[in-house]
């Protein structure tokens, strides 16, 4: 249970990263493409090895998580890309950053419908969010808007998938928290014959 205690630590932080990164650009949205490229670039790393840690970590519940090890790796290399490519990576970063949130947005889109097969409460706040992030990631990754445009849409596709990671979050441990109820309930009845 500590495991998971810092997986929800870890998702948060990352969440409140992904927050202020968004309201940066709201705020300042000439900001450099350079400068964006190399905070996505350390942001792809730190994820990267987050997933790759709780692949590790998982033991044998890793085979229900088929694609963690494969997408921290693939974070990873392109986080390590970014920073040795920057000039060529700010070509493409519109491009780069959509399709990162659109991805991200359809894992948390699965993890949504998952949660409303639990019952869990707060599931429709999850979705509507992971929907919303979609329809964010498709319109950043236009590469025909001004510069300032694109950073306002980059801003609020961070700000809307940081919200997103943060309801998750929240219905996730309300679901922890039930099933460690049940399984307490389950060890304190005897059996009589």
């Amino acid at each position: 249970m500590k495991t998971l205690k810092k997986l929800e630590w870890i998702s948060l932080a990352i969440s409140v990263v992904m927050l202020l990164l968004g309201l940066c650009l709201l705020i300042w949205p000439n900001i450099s493409a350079t400068v964006l490229c190399y905070v996505m670039s350390a942001i792809l790393l730190a994820v990267g090895v987050f997933r790759i840690v709780c692949y590790a970590q998982r033991g044998i519940s890793s085979i229900f998580h088929v694609y963690e090890l494969p997408l921290g790796i693939l974070d990873v290399l392109m986080g390590v890309y970014g920073f040795a490519r920057s000039q060529s990576v700010v070509l493409i970063l519109p491009v780069i950053i959509g399709i990162l949130i659109l991805v991200d947005s359809l894992f948390q889109l699965q993890a949504s419908i998952d949660l409303r097969r639990l019952s869990v409460p707060g599931w429709g706040l999850s979705l509507v969010l992971s929907i919303l992030s979609v329809a964010f990631a498709l319109l950043v990754m236009n590469p025909f808007e001004g510069s300032r445009t694109l950073m306002i849409f980059i801003g609020l596709s961070m700000m809307v998938d940081g919200v997103q990671i943060l309801s998750y979050i929240i219905c996730a441990s309300k679901c922890v928290k039930e099933v460690k109820k049940l399984e307490a309930m389950d060890t304190d009845y005897e059996i009589i014959d």
